[in-house]
């Protein structure tokens, strides 16, 4: 099958799965830049809706003061731990290896956006870190190389703060994997790359009405929602 051929065939099925009107974005549109990088870590490979959103939620009504992520950052340093400012603030995050990981990704994601912010004083916060977001590549992630924050996370990050493109979760994997009858295999960085390529490619395409992220968003709302969709979605640590 050639490139172009399987950009038109996710193209077709997008179509068939949308959703007529697309659903209103509330984790972009309502959550603060502080919870936007907990959830950029705590959702991955968890049930959002169901688990991930009410915690966020609550701690977003809990911590109006926490808005900015240079403010989240020194709301974790009070704490004196990642870990302790997790168990404390989300409930059922205890003291456990993958857990602590968890909660030292979101110190560290807080900690690269915060060298961001720093190195452009002139620059309100929030441009600063969509101004990033707009121009870091897929493969940035490799270089912040944070344990339990890979390739998922760190396309999620810059969707959550404005990037057009995809995250290569396995909502998405298994959705190409589905539909092209060909293998994405979670453990793959370099088809997980590609997933991100053909999502933002079938965006571009001439014919295409959809957005990389709406294209992102229809496909977590089939594959989330869908009672029994064509392919089994697990859950897959360090996305």
């Amino acid at each position: 099958m050639t490139r172009q051929e399987r950009i038109t065939k996710i193209l077709t099925r997008i179509r068939q799965i949308a959703p007529d009107p697309l659903p209103r974005d509330k984790t972009v549109l309502d959550h603060t830049p502080a919870v936007k990088v907990i959830n950029s870590v705590l959702s991955l490979g968890m049930d959002y809706r169901r688990v991930i959103e009410p915690k966020l939620d609550a701690f977003q009504e809990k911590n109006p003061d926490v808005r900015q992520v240079t403010e989240l950052a020194a709301f974790i340093k009070d704490y004196g731990n990642p870990i302790d400012f997790l168990s404390k603030e989300f409930n059922n995050y205890k003291h456990k290896p993958k857990n602590i990981r968890k909660a030292n990704a979101i110190n560290s994601v807080c900690e690269k956006l915060c060298g961001i912010i720093n190195a452009s004083p002139s620059v309100p916060e929030k441009d600063a870190i969509r101004q990033w977001a707009l121009q870091a590549k897929p493969k940035g992630y490799s270089v912040w190389n944070i344990k339990e924050f890979k390739i998922a996370g760190f396309q999620w990050l810059r969707m959550l703060f404005g990037a057009d493109t995809s995250k290569p979760d396995v909502h998405i994997l298994n959705f190409l994997a589905d539909t092209l009858s060909e293998k994405f295999p979670p453990t793959s960085e370099k088809k997980k790359l590609e997933a991100v390529e053909l999502i933002e490619e079938t965006s571009a395409h001439s014919d295409s009405e959809f957005s990389a992220r709406d294209i992102d968003r229809i496909i977590w709302i089939f594959q989330s929602e869908t009672p029994n969709p064509t392919r089994a979605c697990t859950a897959t640590d360090g996305y």
